[in-house]
């Protein structure tokens, strides 16, 4: 789960401060921390599963060696297809994570054609 998806509780109080460290927020050894999905998660469910899944499908795509250039040009524009395919609402961390899928599957595209 993407980081900006996850909330986390120590006694009862929302951690909120992502740049401080366990210890700046007063966390010693043995306190109960509670790991749970953020509040957008539930809107954004779906389209982060799908993001997670094609990039997935690039990541099968990268191991494999001595592809045709046209065959991966092929994979990668079902790739960009899918991603704009998702509906990303309202949501600027799932267009940021979208994004930055579309531009790794362009320079995949570009690592193959040269």
């Amino acid at each position: 789960i993407p980081a900006p998806y996850i909330l986390l509780l120590a006694r009862g109080k929302k951690l909120l401060d992502d740049d401080a460290s366990l210890s700046d927020l007063g966390i010693v050894d043995f306190t109960r921390l509670m790991l749970m999905h953020g509040p957008g998660w539930h809107t954004d469910q779906v389209g982060v599963k799908e993001i997670q899944e094609v990039s997935k499908s690039l990541d099968d795509l990268e191991s494999k060696e001595d592809l045709d250039p046209k065959v991966v040009d092929e994979l990668v524009t079902q790739a960009c297809i899918r991603l704009d395919n998702i509906d990303v609402g309202q949501s600027e961390t799932l267009r940021g994570m979208r994004r930055s899928m579309l531009k790794r599957a362009e320079d995949l595209a570009a690592k193959y054609k040269s």
